[in-house]
């Protein structure tokens, strides 16, 4: 028994270590889906419990635009991650498999089970900056921006969230909303820090739950609230 321990605790480190920097992540980068996919599907037709790869196909499912499959294989790695020794009852990780399942949630339309996700991976982490984020870009989606604005400010007070991509798009929502005194006031703050607002804004795994805005978007929004 703790031989069989041992060795999934081997296996489970191993893909996560060679996964970083397979053909599989190099293939997905060069959005050569299909490719990514083929070889994902053979890796678990031989490991059928490695949570791991059931969450590269995930994403790989959310980029070919594939939600149902996207979803199976997110409630694959939930089951599959209460099972792992490693969780050991500490929900270390599988915050990360609630937010990913709230993302597909929201591209499937159902908002309040996206929702729920959301803010189950927030109370399993509360310092969870992904998670803070797609809950108050779920309410700028439904058209509530206020929302929006005031869930980034509590989690801000909370310190769950990073200070740079906050500022960044609660600058734009209060642009959004027409408050340019306020969006100023953060704009103001991304001073200087371009390359990281840039790297932010092309970061396909960083991406929020619903495309926001782009670069050229954020400079006409800044443009237009300047005094």
């Amino acid at each position: 028994m703790i031989m069989k321990k041992i060795i999934e605790i081997f296996i489970c480190f191993f893909f996560c270590f060679s996964l970083s920097n397979c053909t599989v992540r190099k293939l997905i980068l060069k959005k050569d889906f299909d490719g990514a996919l083929k070889i994902c599907d053979r890796k678990i037709m031989h490991h059928r419990n490695n949570l791991v790869l059931y969450q590269q196909r995930m994403i790989i499912h959310i980029f070919k635009k594939d939600y149902k499959s996207a979803l199976e294989d997110a409630n694959k790695s939930i089951v599959l991650q209460k099972k792992s020794i490693l969780y050991l009852g500490l929900n270390k990780y599988q915050y990360a498999n609630y937010n990913n399942r709230g993302i597909i949630y929201n591209y499937l339309g159902e908002d309040d089970l996206a929702l729920k996700d959301f803010e189950t991976s927030l109370k399993l982490k509360k310092k969870n900056n992904i998670s803070a984020i797609n809950k108050a870009v779920l309410f700028y989606c439904k058209n509530d921006v206020s929302k929006a604005i005031d869930e980034l400010i509590n989690a801000k007070k909370l310190r769950s969230i990073k200070k740079v991509k906050s500022d960044l798009i609660l600058g734009f929502l209060y642009a959004k909303n027409g408050d340019c005194l306020n969006a100023n006031n953060y704009f103001k703050m991304l001073k200087n820090k371009e390359p990281l607002v840039m790297k932010m804004l092309s970061c396909d795994f960083c991406a929020p739950v619903c495309p926001m805005f782009n670069y050229e978007e954020l400079n006409t929004m800044m443009k237009k609230c300047k005094p």
